[in-house]
């Protein structure tokens, strides 16, 4: 593939060996590290991070109690469960929008699906009102997936949730993790993550239009990434945050995760 996008853009044939070279060099220093990783001591601390993450959020006491004696489910999960008749109370509330509402589950039981091919899951899966084999196929095209999207915010504004999730494929848009650590008190007491590191939030002007430059870092990644990619005229990524503490380490930390949508990956080259 690159081969012939370098003929296309008719690149020296030194460029296009020495980009080949750096490829080679990275992906063989990017497996020795990703092997080096599979230490005792690594995967240790990986295992107790996981547990505690879980000890955080899940009432285990609850759930054997539970299990053991066939009573409910512990109220830190019982909002997971969502019996058949858990919108009766749209029938009272929604009144003139029940036949959307009864339209939208009619769509979702039109891509149920029971076999391998499915797209999306429920993360309760069977119990889930729109499912009863917690599996959908959802076709990818546009009609369907606009359909899929535009019923979701419709849910979602009338405060009914869809524990939906996509499945993953062997190809998927480039993700970035961008981190960054500081004490608790870099700033003084009171410090906030080092956000700014990474880059400056956007600004809402006053005609509502966002804007602001998202700093030095992410203005060079940027240039970087071009310089792959050089065959996309404009390139778009798309920022989630994921800042805060880091209770196990007592750090505060800045995090940021880049998602670049033009560009489409494999396992193979996403980490070069």
């Amino acid at each position: 593939l690159f081969e012939d996008i370098a003929r296309r853009l008719r690149m020296h044939a030194d460029d296009v060996d020495y980009l080949l070279k750096s490829r080679r060099r990275e992906r063989d220093r990017w497996d020795a590290q990703r092997r080096s990783r599979f230490t005792f001591e690594n995967l240790d601390g990986l295992a107790e991070e996981i547990a505690d993450r879980m000890f955080t959020h899940w009432d285990f006491e609850g759930q054997l109690r539970a299990t053991l004696h066939n009573e409910s489910l512990p109220q830190t999960v019982q909002h997971l469960q969502q019996p058949r008749d858990r919108f009766d109370w749209v029938k009272r509330q929604l009144r003139n929008e029940l036949p959307k509402f009864e339209e939208i589950q009619q769509f979702f039981s039109f891509y149920e699906t029971n076999g391998s091919d499915m797209t999306h899951s429920s993360l309760i899966g069977s119990r889930d009102t729109f499912t009863s084999t917690g599996k959908w196929f959802f076709p990818d095209s546009p009609e369907v997936q606009r359909e899929l999207f535009q019923n979701i915010a419709w849910l979602f504004d009338r405060d009914i949730m869809l524990f939906i999730t996509e499945k993953s494929t062997g190809l998927f848009p480039f993700i970035e993790d961008l981190d960054c650590q500081a004490p608790l008190d870099w700033q003084g007491p009171g410090s906030t993550p080092p956000d700014h590191l990474i880059l400056e939030k956007p600004k809402r002007g006053l005609d509502g239009v966002v804007c602001g430059d998202p700093g030095k870092l992410l203005r060079k990644r940027a240039l970087a990434i071009h310089k792959l990619y050089p065959y996309f005229t404009h390139l778009e990524a798309i920022v989630y945050s994921a800042s805060g503490l880091n209770k196990k380490k007592k750090m505060l930390k800045a995090s940021f995760h880049l998602v670049w949508p033009q560009l489409i990956v494999d396992s193979d080259h996403a980490p070069v």
